[in-house]
């Protein structure tokens, strides 16, 4: 049986201070495993001489884009925490998990992959940055439904792995860089000429976001927009001209670009949700810690995954096993 390690953020002489089984850890940490190039006799020493200055607590970051090759992700994180704990003695780690894009995503969902305004979904300039070779690999649209829940399915696998095995006693939690927002193209296409993403699961999660906007009230929107013909079924993405021209300055006037303006709230909305579990989800958790007067660590939120996952409970289901199993133990 491995002893889960309880990590949490708690003031400490009113600073945020991270405390690992209530020991506070100083703010000092290592980004490890940078280029996949770890299990060298130099990085060896590096550690070392790291581990022997105080640093105890590390990222380990890691690439993350094809669900086939989950084995491979083990097997070098299985590396890296055995040769940090062989240099480092008592360090601790957070998974630091690059998202990327592959090769393969756009024959299986053609919908669903990033698309330039003149309608193209190839021609990028840096493949390499994304684990690419061809320039015109297509890659994945921030609004793709297909994509977060393959992501959401590897989350779920990779905290159940760590939880059940002997990696737990290092490793305490997990950071993300999703490579899946439009900053992490900055430069790899000409944005004088391009601009993204008029996807059809773009097209489509804009207008949704519309709808939830303005109540599903057609008026709202027309008034908004100042256009009597647009409705929910037919509002368009809005063109390069528009997303790149503001009315003054920096700045777009909502009297007459609420188009670009709501673009920009929708594009920011679906690249949020990209590493977000269901709200449904969410709201079983808030329940089960209010429900036990705790936050959850992260063992305890796989199990609750796995209840809703692996299992396919539905989450009034699992709250209502929670709170029997809570009232059997509160009779003992």
């Amino acid at each position: 049986m491995h002893k889960h390690k309880h990590a949490c953020i708690e003031r400490v002489g009113g600073v945020p201070t991270l405390l690992i089984d209530g020991r506070p850890y100083g703010p000092m940490t290592y980004q490890w495993a940078r280029g996949g190039k770890t299990q060298t006799p130099e990085c060896a020493a590096h550690l070392k001489s790291l581990g022997e200055s105080g640093v105890k607590l590390y990222f380990l970051r890691i690439n993350l884009d094809d669900p086939r090759r989950l084995d491979a992700f083990f097997e070098k994180l299985r590396d890296d925490v055995r040769l940090l704990r062989e240099c480092v003695p008592g360090a601790m780690a957070l998974i630091w998990l690059v998202i990327r894009a592959y090769e393969g995503f756009s024959s299986k969902y053609p919908g669903d992959v990033l698309t330039f305004n003149d309608g193209t979904t190839g021609g990028w300039r840096a493949p390499q940055s994304m684990g690419l070779k061809d320039p015109d690999t297509p890659r994945h649209t921030f609004a793709s439904e297909y994509r977060k829940r393959e992501v959401s399915g590897l989350l779920r696998t990779i905290v159940r792995e760590v939880s059940g095995s002997d990696l737990a006693d290092t490793i305490i939690g997990y950071f993300f860089f999703p490579h899946s927002y439009e900053f992490s193209y900055y430069g790899d296409y000409d944005q004088s000429k391009r601009c993204l993403d008029y996807s059809p699961a773009m097209q489509t999660a804009f207008r949704w976001y519309l709808a939830e906007k303005y109540h599903g009230d057609v008026s709202l929107l027309q008034k908004a927009w100042n256009d009597d013909r647009v409705t929910f079924q037919n509002a368009q993405l809005p063109g390069m001209e528009q997303k790149i021209t503001p009315d003054y300055g920096y700045f777009w006037d909502p009297r007459r670009s609420a188009q670009v303006m709501d673009y920009a709230e929708c594009h920011n909305e679906v690249v949020a949700e990209k590493l977000e579990t269901s709200g449904e989800f969410r709201s079983l958790l808030a329940a089960v810690e209010q429900r036990m007067g705790k936050k959850l660590a992260t063992p305890d939120v796989a199990s609750l995954l796995g209840l809703c996952d692996y299992l396919g409970l539905p989450a009034n289901v699992v709250y209502q096993l929670v709170c029997h199993c809570m009232e059997k133990a509160e009779h003992r």
